[in-house]
């Protein structure tokens, strides 16, 4: 490439890639070394102390613990779901007594204005 204005522009263009493939390069390092500091064994050391300071002691976590929260759980869906059960039940019900008076209102006017019609006709 002879042209001096077209270098220019591809040094700057390959300059700004090296600059950021250092800059990536850099950030993967930082990360990598933040992460092989904390130790694999014990990952949570420092919420352990805390916990320690504050004398706070969880109990064994056993497989009663976990069925009783399972049941816990299903307990919590069941009662949601009848709440929204009897919830929508309720809104049904209301809607379709809503529908009856319409249809008895509409039913009313309707007569009326026929008896109205055949009165009118006979006279």
């Amino acid at each position: 490439i002879e042209n001096p204005i077209i270098k220019m522009c591809m040094f700057k263009y390959f300059f700004a890639f090296f600059v950021l493939l250092l800059s990536l390069m850099k950030r993967y390092r930082s990360i990598k070394y933040i992460r092989g500091m904390v130790p694999k064994e014990r990952p949570f050391v420092f919420l352990e102390s805390k916990l320690a300071e504050l004398e706070i002691t969880d109990p064994p976590y056993t497989v009663f613990n976990f069925a009783t929260e399972a049941a816990n759980t299903v307990d919590v869906i069941e009662d949601e779901l009848k709440k929204k059960d009897n919830k929508a039940m309720r809104r049904f019900k209301h809607d379709l007594s809503e529908k009856k008076e319409r249809t008895a209102d509409i039913l009313v006017t309707l007569l009326k204005d026929a008896l109205q019609f055949f009165d009118y006709e006979r006279s």
